[in-house]
């Protein structure tokens, strides 16, 4: 047990994002948010993004990395989820700097969209209702 919690935290794509945000903040992955990132690089079975070196037709611009379909009944991940994909996850090198809005640092990633304003309007409420179409289908939706 005590080797586990020496480990450090599980290496997933979005730590793998913020930590290359961090070795390389003048590289091209500081242009894209983290649902934009899948477009310009590959992730590698050694738990790494690599810059692709020949863009795949296979991959579309409109590519969204493997964010999951969420609702606001899932409680920050969602808004988790909202950052993500905003101009304002360019370049973050940390969750708690995802969470940063003019210099403060909110406990929520929900108090986050609300002081960036991404909530104010029905666009991200749209582009919900849509992933959710795609995704199930129009029949069942």
């Amino acid at each position: 047990m005590v080797a586990l919690m020496n480990e450090g935290p599980k290496m997933t794509q979005l730590v793998a994002f913020f930590n290359m945000n961090t070795e390389e903040p003048n590289g091209p992955n500081i242009n894209l948010t983290y649902a934009e990132f899948p477009t310009k690089y590959a992730w590698l079975h050694t738990k790494k993004w690599k810059l692709r070196t020949r863009p795949s037709p296979s991959i579309k611009s409109e590519t969204v990395g493997k964010l999951p379909m969420l609702q606001p009944t899932h409680g920050d991940v969602f808004y988790l989820k909202m950052l993500l994909t905003q101009e304002h996850c360019k370049g973050k090198q940390s969750e708690e700097e995802l969470r940063t809005v003019d210099g403060e640092t909110y406990n929520t990633c929900k108090d986050a969209c609300n002081a960036l304003e991404i909530l104010d309007d029905d666009e991200e409420w749209d582009r919900c209702l849509s992933e959710m179409e795609e995704t199930v289908g129009t029949r069942r939706f």
